[in-house]
Order: C-alpha cells, then structure tokens, then sequence
C-alpha cells in the first residue's frame, strides 16, 4: 500500500485509485478497469457496483447517465449501460427501467421521465408511447388517464378538447351533451339548464330560448304556459301583476280603454255608473264642480257672470273685458263688452259695469259712466284704473294739483340719467306718484328721504320740498334754516342746513383773500430776487406769445358756453352739466354759487320773502360797481403814496376787465327777469319759482332787471363805443396817449383798422345771453342761437380782426367750437323730446332709427367742443413757442453765420451757377475713419459761407455706392481730403479716377498732423505710386490711370492745407471757397469775423511804465527779423532801441490818439502821412522799460549752448521783473518753399540738441499758449495774431453807449497808474487779471452792447417809458473796479 522513489527518506501510501499488492513497489499500480478503491494506501481494487461504471484509475464508481441502467458489476465505460425502451425510463444511477403509468408516456428511448397527456388528450394504459384524442361530449385536462363527461348544462361539439361550453341562454344541456336543446315560446330554461320547462300561472314569455317568465303585466291577464297576455277590456281593469282574472270598474269611475291599470274618476260635469265604459253629460245650463258622480241629479246651475254650455265640467266665466249680470246662461254670447279703451283688468267672471277700468296708457275722466282718455307725458300709466286724481308721475315730472293734467318735465330731472332725458331713478326733487308693482300708489324716492322733523311737502316732491318743480323748501316746524340744494348724479334734490354751508363759504373766501395776498407778496419779492435779464425775457415771452389775449378770448368763449344751457333751456346729459358747472364758477369766481347763502341769509321762501333772485340781481348789477369804486380809491391812494402813473391808467384797464366779467354774467340775470313757466291755473319766474308772474311783486323784479339792462348791456356798449370813438386818431396813428394806454384792454390784441372789434364781440354776448333769453324754451331760439354763432364765425374769419395769427386762429377756433356747443345743444334739444318713453315707444323702427339720437358720442362731441378751447389754447401757445424759438434760432444763426463776401464791394459771394448735367458744386471726397469728421465740418462751413451751394457729402446724399462715378460727374469740383486710408481705398480711388477721367477740377487737402491720420505729399506720392499694383485685385482694366498720373493730376494745381486752429481754418475755408468760383469771378474775397479781413488800429504807445513795446533778446535767433517782418506786414514804423518819449506828443494829435478819441465814431485809419510805431530794443539793460519780452521759439532757440543759456537767464530776469513774455511759436512748413526754422512744439521738451531749461518749466514759462507762426497763406494771420498780441486791436464800429478798445487800454493805462509804480510779478493774481482785461474788456463791452441792442428792441413793443441803458462810463467804473 505503499510506494518509495529513489532517494526516498520515508514511504508514501498510494493515492486513492491506485493499489501496491507488493513490497518494495517504487511506484502505486492504477485499479484496472472495472474496478475502483476509494481509499488511500490500500494493496487491492473493488469490483464496480451495478448502476455504475468503472474506467481505469477510477477512485469511485461513475452513475449511467439519466436514460440509462444497468443490472450487471464491473462495468468499464458509459456505453456498457442499456438504453430504456418506450414507455419506460431510467434515472441516474438505475439498475432498472421504469413503467410510464397512465397519463403519461415516453415517445424515444433513453428517456429519463415520462411525459403527460397534453389538454385535449387521455392515455388509460401503463407504458404507453402516445395518447388519445378526448371524444366530443367529453372534456380531458392535462395529464388524463380517461376521458371526462360533460356536466349538465354544457356541451362539447368537438374532439380533442379539454374543458366543456356553457349551454347558451334559452337552451337546455344534458350530461355528456354534444349538441344544445333550444327552449320554445311559453317555457323557460331550469336553473341548471338541463331541461325546458313550461310557464307557471300568471306568467308568459313570448319569445324562445329564455331562462325566465315574464309576470303577467296590469291590465292583463296570463294562464298557464302562456305564451302573451290577454288584456283587460272596457269597463275593467287589473291594478296588479301575475294575474289571471280583471276587475269591473265601481260607480262613479269609467274606463274607455282595454289593457287598463285603473279606472279614471267621472270628470266634472259628467255621471258614471257600475262598469261604465264612458261618462254621461249634464244637462245644458248646469255644471258639475265635483268629479266621481254616479247620476244626472247631482249637477249644480251656473252663477251671474259665467255660463255653463251642455257638459261642462265648471261655470265658465265671461271673457276679459266682458261681464254678464244673469245666471243660468249657456253661452259667451250672454257676455257685454266694457266701453271703448278700458277693460276689467285682466279679471273674468265680471257681472257689473264698475268692473271695467281704463286700459293702460289711458285714464278715466269720467265718474259714473267709463271715460278714457289717454294719459299725457310725463305720467307711467303702465297699469291700468288710472283716474285723474291718481294720475302716477314719473319721476322727474311735476303738476300743480291733482286735478291738472299739464305735466311738465322738471328741469333737474336728467341730473343722473347718463343717456336719456329722463329715467326712474332721477335725483330731481320730483318724487313723482308711482306705483309699486302691485299698482299701489307709492313715493320710495320720498322715503328714501325721509327725515325725522315734522315738514310740510307737497305729494309730489320730495321730503322738505315744495312748490313749483319743488325748487323750494318749505318751512321747518324747528325753525332750522335751510337752502335749496339742488339734484347731482348722486344726490337727491333736499334742502340743507345753512350753518356748515355758511361757515364753508365765509372759510373759503378768506382762504381765497389769503392766496391772493400772499401770491402778491411774493410776486413783489420775487421782483428783487429775480435778475433783470431775466425778467425782460419773461416780459418779452409776455408779449411775444400774447397769453393775457388768449386768457381774454377762452374766458369769452366760456361765459358764453356756460350759459347755453339755462338761457336755452338744453337738457344736457349730466357729464356736460358738470363741465360747464366747472368753468362757471372758475371764470365767475363762484358768484353762482351765492343763491345757498343768500337763501341762508333770510331771502328765500320758506322765510316769507318772494325768492332770492331780486336779492340776486341787486347783487349782480351792485358788485361791479362797488368793484369800480374800490380800484378808484386804490388808484387815488397810490397816486398819494408816490406812484408815477396816472389815475387814468391805474384804474380804467382794471375797470374795463371787471366789465368784460360783469358784462354776460349781469346781461343773462337781467333779461332773465321776463321768462315765465305758463302753467294751466298760473305762471311762474323761471329764474325763481317762488315768484308768480304778471304780480306786483314780478313787476318790481322787472323795474330792476330794466335798470340792470340800461346800465349793463346798453351802457357798457355805449360807453366803450365813446371810448374807442376817443382814441381812434391815437389807435390809427400809433401815437400813445394816456387814454389810449388806459384803454389797450379793449384794442390791444386787435389790428389797428379793426380796434373797433370788441363791440362786435359785446353784441355777441349781449344778443347770445342776453337778448335771447327772451325767445326761451323755443325749439327757435337755438335755431337762431345757432344761425347767430355761425354768422359771428364767418364775420371773424372774414375781418381777422386780431394783430398775431395764433390769436385769430383762436378766436376762430372757439368761435367754431361755440357753433358746435350750439348745433350739439339743438340735437339735445331734439333728443330730449325723441327720447321721452311715453313717444318713443309710439314710434315705429324707422323713425327711431332716423330721429333717435345716441347721446354718448353726441356727449363726447360737446365735451370736445368745451374741452377743446384749452386743448387748442395750449397747442396754439406751445406752437407758437416752438416756432418763436425757432425764429429766435435762426436769426440767432443768421447774426452768427460767417458769410463769404467781396471785398471790393461786402456783398455775399453767391454760389456757382451749375452746368447741364450738374447736381452739386463740390464732391467731398475722402475715407471714412480718418475724414469724416473733417468733410462734416467743411460742409457746415462751407454751407454757412455760401448758403445756396450744394455740396455731396455720402451719409447724406449718397444712395447707390456702384454710382460713385455718376455723382462724380454730376459735382462741380471734387475735393479729395488726402489722409490715412485715402489711396488703399478701392471707392477712393475710383472717385479719383473718375474724377480724372472726366477732367474734373480737383483741390487737393493736405493735413499735416500725422497723428490726426494726416499725410505729406511725399507719402501722397508714395501711396499713390504702389497703387498700381491694386489694379489687379480691385478688377480695373488696363486703361486706368497710373498711380503717378493720378499724383499729377491731383498736385496739378497747388494743395491748400487743413488747419484746426480756428482763425487758420478761416483761411483754409476761404481758400476753398475761391477754388469753386469761376475764374471770370475770381476777385479777392473775406469771410466775415475773418482776422486778415479787420485792420487793426494803430498800436498804443508802451504803457506808462515802460519806454518800448517788446525787448528782443539778441540770444534769441530770428527774433529781431520776426518784429521787422511783423513791423513791415502791418506798416509800423520800427523804432530800434529808441524808446517812446511823451513830451514829443505835447501839443499835436498822434494817429493813436485820432483812432481812439471818443469825440468821433469813425475809425481814423492808418495813412502814409499818420504813422504807428513799434519800439523795440535788443539792449538787456533797458529791460525794465518795455511792456513785452519775445520768446521766438523755433528749432534753434534751444539748441545753441551757450546762447540759449543766456537767452535762458535774461527771460528769468525778465520774469523776476514782472515783464509779459510773448511767446511765437514757428510752425513746420508743409511746403518746402514755406520752411523757415519751424519745428514742433515737443522738440523743446525733447531734443537730443537741447531742451527748454528746467527752471523755465518750473517758472511755467509755456502757461501762456504761444502765438503760431505758419508760413504761406497762413502768415498774413500769424502776423496778425501777433500784432494782436502785442496789443493792437481789431476796428469796428462802435454802438450806441460802447466803448471802443482804445479807451478801454487807456482806463486799464489810468488804472495802472493809480496803482502808483506797484510792481508785480508774472504770477501775481492782480497781473494776471489785468492783462486778461486788457485782451477781452473791448470783447466784453461789444457783446454786452449787442445784447442792451436786443433788449432794446425787444422792449420797444411795451407800452410805456423804456429803461434808459447803461452808459458807458458805467461799464468803464465797473471794470476799472474789476481792475
């Protein structure tokens, strides 16, 4: 059992399938086939066991495989084990086969398990190898040893199935059925369905195949096995189901019909017996009210009013508007008609005449007999028994009593009706007598308002108020006093109490007083903190924009409008009313609102007086005048305190204004006297109900209201008729007397042919609101009232009688709008009548579309109208402002434009005449980043100097950039500014080409900052040569011009060159101005404010300090040669090292002294026989003697050595000493033929040869911007600017009150003497200051002379004593004080 290799130390037990029989084995012996060991170190091999396999080697033996078995030992491989047959089967490891038992079976050999029956078959044998089909009737589940029966109730009809069909509805199905049996009519199916059975006893069934019975319906009966049921006939009838027998009907009921349920009552007016099968009528005359009667004798007669035809079932009553007075009647025949429109009010059964009432819309004028007549506007005869003493009024309507029948509509009754001139919720203080919708007589509005003092009132109005259109307050029994208070859209008309209304009035007027005041202080303070330039704007706004005569022309238009609707009586929607409430009382100051406190104040009714409007036109015709009287006595107490007017202007314009507000307002009360309301029984004032007309108490209003007319219509139009009759001869010549000022209020605004005109607008309102008031109520008064206004507006248009357009715009405008306030108010007239319920209703669908007017935009056009006159006004000024402004804007720039003009004669250059095909005097060309804003500037300038040439310039006239050649030859001349970009520029380029090629004159610009995208013209040259080699890329064909014939051609006449400094770029611009004109009209030209166009005066002599004008330092090169240049252009006579002595004047007139005497306004110029001098010296010791030191700064100043370091230290002594230093700056020349010693003004900070020294910079010796000098056409203005500096001024005419620059030098020259030999330095504040003054101080006089001009003739419009300007003394001590 064990084993030892070679070398082994120990011996090694054989591994399990392995055996040593023998001692002394070097190796273990592997268990031969057929045989196993399972243990380790064992000598021998078992035999294999049975079921089982054994190869060589094996250490366990091996089970066959599922499918196979094997009854035998010693087995050596898989395939020694026996397969299973059919039916059988073996597991792993079987020594056997095994049977398949039934239900199942095994189709192949080698099988493991048997299989079961699937569904739909069966195997009731051991060991078989397939299964059975499952026959029909029969069902087999899965695994079936046998075929299953159907149960009762299903069946089966196919083979090979394994569940059974349910047997269907109405079908019956035996055990093992194949085949289901169908159950016919009058039998049903069991309740397993397995069999049919018959229908039981009062039950049916007519259709087959069911599995139930129907009970027997009611009115039916049913017998066993009954297929239908037999319905019950006439007379009888079934009330239950499932029955087999019906019942006969009892007394007093019947049944016509078969099949029935229940038999029916005898109806009323019948009679039915045992079985009946109808009913039996009564007899003719008589009725039954009862039902279920059994015989005739049970029948009731019929009662007066009504009648019973044969067989009725109740007394039928007489038709509506009918009635009968006998009983017993058989037909409607016995029934009599009610008289003509009335009727019984819907009710029936009438049997007396006093049942018939009036229908609606009609009432009952009669007493015994029925009268009807029909009901008058303003009543709600809705309802019908309307008599005359209960006539219901609409709300808003009023009558005098209960037996009247002229209703009227109250004049607040649309006060809250939006679109109507009435409606049943009006506030008016006509409560009307409505019923309520049971038709009782009812007040709820008087409910509503109910209050809980004893008052008395009439029925017809409102709690508290009486009398006519309850416009009254009746009499408290607490003796509280009150005022009328009238209807608004949310408030009922009432009277309230007078203690808060008092106290509010009295609170507002002194609030008012107290605005007034304040306002009036402060406008007085304001007067002082206001400054003067400011208020003569303001004054001259004033007059300019005319606001005072459009206030007056609104304010006309409004106490006109106002008044429309109570002086024509217009029934305006409440939206209007409130409108024009509003500028009544913001243009009468709330004086309509005086009728609450004088009624308060014990003139009203309910006090026993006749009414407030006698206390009221008192009031109107006596305010004015005592108005009058206080602005007299104001104007007489000024005139004690010192005022410099006259009596006569102080207070007839304020009287005069207080008449044009007194004048309609007082006109329409006056003749407001004389209306009356013309009532059945008697006539009421309309301006005041409480007075009764054609009474004595009516004929004293009428006495007063005829003074008033005398005093106010009539007198106003004769006194301001004598008046302008006074001043014509003052308005028509223009002349100014005190009459005429005082009465400007009446003319001012109007054209002095038509000063006349306020008479006419006098008679307007005197016959719109006053003299129609007669005519009032009239459907011809607005007619006329409209004719009138219409006419008035055709005669202001025809006259246009006022002085500026936009104020006879206005007046024409509201005159306009005046005619459309009328024409809205006749259609308000027309749609009050129209929409009246009581008259619309009676008209027809056309008529309504023609005559019913919709109030809303007819509402919107008035507001419009009213509303548009401050829209209009408003516009109208703002309008005016703009174009004032605008005006001011170009007269502005027409006073600034610099025109191009001939110097031989001053006239304006005009722009070129163009040839055929031309469209502009100039192309502007260039590229657009580095010339754009260059090119703007040259056309303003250009546009400005020649205001009729035209000038191309692309963002603003140019469409089409493939027609750049077009416009070419459409232009004059073409200017080619030449900077950065230009000649890279493929549409540059082909402006230039074009330009060429059609022969064009072209004028070259030059710019010579590089830094500003400028180029010289060797880079011209230069960027113009490498254009060739563009061609190619940009497409140009090879008969372009070469970049040097392009050269050539632009260069071909001389290039101007571009300045930014202003008085050079005057130059520049005029240059290219001559360009563009003809050569037959090339003469010398200016431009105005042009430096070279001024001669300069003679320059003064060196200041009471000094002995020379300007010390030129011998270190300093050029700067000697730069006076005599200086000396030669402006033709001094040089003085060199020479000083000024005075006392070589005394006695004789020098040239300076003509040119700046005051005696003489005219310029003394310069003659060869009136010499300016200019002294100069180059001696540093006579330093201290000269006014000026000249720093020449050009590219050799610094950069001598030694030279510049004593330049250096002579200007440090001459800044110690006080001395100005003028600096002039040499410019680099663009031209070769215009180079001097020019350099840029950095070299001096930055020259490797020599820079500014540094205690020059710190003395900040470059503070002062130094004079350029350029060379050319530029040098003239460099000479200029340097005379200039050096202190001669420019001439120009002196203005009234202006002093000229040379007494300005000779103030500053006094000034400095009384300064007394004081010595400042260059820094010193006063220095500074004094030199500033003496360059600007004839600048400041010039301007502040042309605005005193302005202003002047600005004021010459005003009416009285002008402001005497400032003299010149006064501005010569203000700037001597300055100094």
């Amino acid at each position: 059992g064990f084993y030892a290799t070679t070398g082994s130390t120990a011996q090694v037990a054989c591994a399990a399938g392995t055996i040593a029989p023998a001692k002394g084995q070097g190796l273990c012996d592997p268990c031969p086939a057929g045989k196993f060991q399972g243990a380790t170190g064992a000598t021998a091999c078992e035999s294999c066991l049975a079921g089982s396999y054994c190869p060589m080697g094996a250490a366990a033996p091996l089970n066959c495989k599922p499918g196979t078995f094997s009854d035998q030992t010693n087995l050596t491989s898989a395939a020694e084990c026996t397969a299973t047959e059919f039916g059988f089967y073996a597991t792993t490891g079987s020594t056997a086969q095994t049977t398949c038992l039934a239900g199942t079976f095994t189709a192949t050999k080698r099988s493991a398990t048997c299989e079961q029956c699937e569904s739909g078959k069966y195997q009731s044998i051991n060991g078989a190898s397939a299964c059975e089909l499952c026959p029909t009737g029969s069902r087999c589940p899965q695994g079936a040893s046998a075929a299953l029966k159907c149960n009762g109730g299903t069946f089966q009809d196919q083979v090979g199935m394994s569940y059974c069909n349910a047997c269907p509805d109405g079908h019956a199905c035996a055990v093992g059925a194949v085949t289901p049996e169908e159950c016919q009519p009058g039998s049903k199916v069991s309740l397993g369905k397995d069999l049919c059975e018959l229908c039981p006893e009062g039950q049916y069934q007519d259709r087959a195949q069911m599995a139930y019975c129907e009970p027997c319906p009611q009115g039916a009966m049913c017998p066993p096995g009954a297929a239908m049921p037999t319905d019950c006939r006439a007379g009888s009838y079934n009330p239950l189901q499932s029955r087999s027998q019906c019942i006969l009907c009892e007394p007093g009921k019947f049944q016509a019909d078969t099949g029935q349920t229940a038999c029916s009552n005898c109806k009323a007016g019948f009679f039915c017996p045992r079985g009946a099968s109808a009913p039996l009528n009564c007899k003719p005359g008589t009725f039954s009210l009862w039902t279920n009667l059994s015989s005739a004798d049970e029948c009731t007669s019929a009662d007066p009013g009504y009648y019973s035809p044969t067989g009725s079932p109740e007394q039928i009553p007489c038709r509506e508007n009918t009635y009968n007075p006998l009983a017993g009647q058989t037909s409607d025949a016995a029934c009599i008609t009610c008289p003509l429109r009335s009727g019984t009010d819907g009710a029936v059964g009438q049997a007396q005449l006093a049942s018939c009432v009036c229908d609606p819309d009609y009432y009952n004028t009669g007493t015994v007999n029925v009268t009807c007549s029909i009901c008058p506007s303003g009543t709600d005869c809705r309802f019908t028994n309307n008599t005359l003493a209960m006539l219901p009024i609409k709300p808003g309507y009023f009558r005098l009593n209960d037996n009247s029948t002229d209703v009227r509509v109250c004049p607040d009754a649309s006060a809250n009706c939006s679109d109507a001139p009435e409606c049943l919720e009006s506030t008016s203080g006509c409560a009307g007598t409505l019923r309520d919708d049971h038709g009782h007589t009812s007040n709820t509005a008087a409910r509503r308002l109910s209050q809980a003092v004893d008052t008395r009132h009439s029925e017809m109005c409102h709690t508290g108020l009486e009398g006519c259109f309850c416009r009254l307050c009746a009499p408290r029994a607490d003796g509280l006093r009150v005022y009328y208070s009238p209807s608004t859209k949310t408030s009922f008309a009432q009277c309230k109490k007078c203690d808060e209304a008092v106290r509010n009035f009295f609170l507002i007027l002194f609030s008012c007083v107290v605005v007034v005041i304040i306002l009036r202080l402060v406008g007085l303070q304001l007067k002082h903190y206001i400054p003067e330039h400011l208020q003569a704007r303001l004054q001259n706004a004033w007059y300019a924009f005319t606001p005072h005569v459009k206030l007056k022309i609104i304010v006309g238009f409004y106490l006109i409008a106002t008044a429309v609707d109570d002086v024509y009586e217009v029934d305006l929607p409440p939206a209007v009313k409130r409108l024009l409430n509003f500028f009544e009382v913001a243009i009468t100051v709330g004086v309509e609102g005086f009728d609450s406190i004088l009624e308060c104040l014990g003139y009203g009714s309910s006090y026993g007086n006749p009414g407030i409007y006698l206390a009221k036109l008192l009031l109107y015709l006596i305010t004015p005048m005592i108005i009058a009287t206080l602005i007299v006595l104001i104007g007489l107490a000024r005139r004690h305190f010192g005022s410099t007017k006259s009596l006569l202007n102080l207070t007839l314009p304020l009287i005069l204004t207080v008449a044009f507000l007194a004048y309609p307002p007082v006109t329409k009360i006056a003749f407001e006297a004389f209306p009356c309301y013309p009532f059945n029984d008697a006539k009421y004032l309309k301006a005041d109900v409480a007075i009764k007309c054609d009474t004595g108490e009516h004929h004293k209003v009428i006495a007063v209201a005829i003074v008033a007319i005398i005093l106010y219509p009539l007198g106003l139009i004769v006194m301001i008729a004598a008046l302008l009759v006074a001043i014509h001869g003052a308005v028509t010549s223009k002349i100014n007397t005190p009459l005429s000022e005082a009465t400007a209020f009446l003319y001012r605004e109007y054209k002095p042919h038509m000063y006349w005109w306020e008479l006419v607008e006098m008679l307007k309102r005197f016959i719109l609101v006053g003299l129609m008031v007669l005519f009032q109520g009239s459907i011809m008064q607005i007619i006329v009232g409209s004719l009138l206004s219409a006419i008035f507006l055709l005669l202001q248009v025809q006259a246009m009688p006022f002085r500026e357009v936009a104020d006879g715009f206005l007046a024409s405008t509201l005159s306009f709008c005046l005619v459309v306030v009328f024409l809205c108010s006749y259609a308000f007239k027309d749609a009050a009548l129209v929409g009246v319920s009581d008259i619309k209703m009676k008209m027809s669908l056309q008529q309504r579309d023609i005559y019913v007017v919709d109030w809303e935009p007819l509402t919107g056009i008035t507001i419009s109208s009213i509303i548009g006159a401050l829209v209009i006004s408003s516009g109208i000024f703002l309008v005016q402002l703009v174009v004032e402004n605008e005006r001011r804007r170009k007269k502005d720039l027409a006073q600034r434009a610099r025109k191009l003009r001939w110097t031989s004669n001053r006239k304006e250059v005009p722009a070129p005449k163009l040839s055929s095909g031309e469209t502009f005097n100039i192309f502007l060309s260039h590229v657009w980043h580095t010339g754009q804003d260059q090119m703007r500037i040259i056309k303003q300038r250009l546009a400005e100097m020649i205001p009729d040439l035209r000038i191309f310039l692309d963002v603003d006239d140019l469409e089409d950039i493939s027609m750049l050649e077009v416009y070419i030859q459409q232009s004059a001349a073409i200017l080619v500014y030449c900077s950065q970009g230009y000649f890279t520029s493929k549409n540059c380029i082909r402006e230039l080409i074009a330009s060429m090629k059609g022969q064009k004159p072209v004028i070259a610009l030059i710019d010579p900052d590089i830094s500003r995208g400028g180029m010289s013209p060797a880079q011209v040259r230069t960027k113009l040569c490498e254009v060739d080699e563009l061609y190619n890329k940009w497409g140009f064909d090879a008969s372009t011009p070469s970049g040097h014939e392009l050269f050539e051609y632009l260069f071909a006449h001389e290039p101007i060159e571009w300045n930014r400094i202003g008085y050079f770029q005057d130059m520049t611009m005029r240059l290219i101005a001559e360009r563009l004109l003809p050569n037959s009209d090339r003469g010398k030209t200016y431009m105005d404010r042009e430096l070279t166009a001024h001669t300069l005066k003679p320059l003064a002599p060196p200041s009471a300090l000094g002995n020379y004008h300007v010390y030129c330092s011998s270190f300093n090169p050029g700067a000697l040669e730069l006076v005599q240049e200086l000396s030669l252009q402006q033709k001094l006579s040089l003085q060199h090292n020479i000083g000024f002595n005075p006392q070589l004047l005394k006695g004789s007139t020098t040239a300076w002294e003509k040119s700046t005497s005051t005696q003489s306004e005219q310029t003394v110029k310069i003659t060869k026989k009136q010499k300016s001098y200019l002294y100069v010296t180059t001696e540093v010791d006579k330093l201290s003697q000269c006014n000026h030191m000249l720093l020449y700064l050009n590219a050799e100043t610094w950069t001598q050595g030694v030279t510049s370091s004593n330049l250096a230290a002579e200007l440090m002594q001459a800044m110690d000493e006080g001395l100005h230093v003028l600096l002039a700056h040499e410019m680099p020349a663009l031209f070769e033929k215009d180079k001097r010693l020019g350099c840029e003004f950095s070299e001096f900070f930055a020259n490797p040869n020599g820079t500014t020294p540094n205690e020059l910079l710190r003395r900040n010796i470059y503070g002062e911007i130094a004079t350029p000098l350029k060379g050319g056409e530029g040098r003239d203005v460099s000479m200029v600017m340097l005379a200039m500096a050096l202190g001669m001024a420019k001439e120009s005419a002196p203005t009234r009150g202006s002093t000229s620059n040379a007494q300005l030098i000779d103030t500053l020259s006094k000034t400095k003497q009384k300064i007394g030999g004081l010595r400042v330095t260059h820094k010193s504040p006063l220095a500074q200051r004094a030199k500033a003054l003496s360059k600007t101080g004839s600048e400041l006089i010039e301007q502040k002379a042309k605005k005193r001009a302005s202003s002047e003739q600005k004021t010459k419009k005003r009416a009285g004593p002008e402001r005497p300007p400032e003299s010149a003394e006064d501005d010569v001590s203000k700037l001597d004080s300055r100094v």
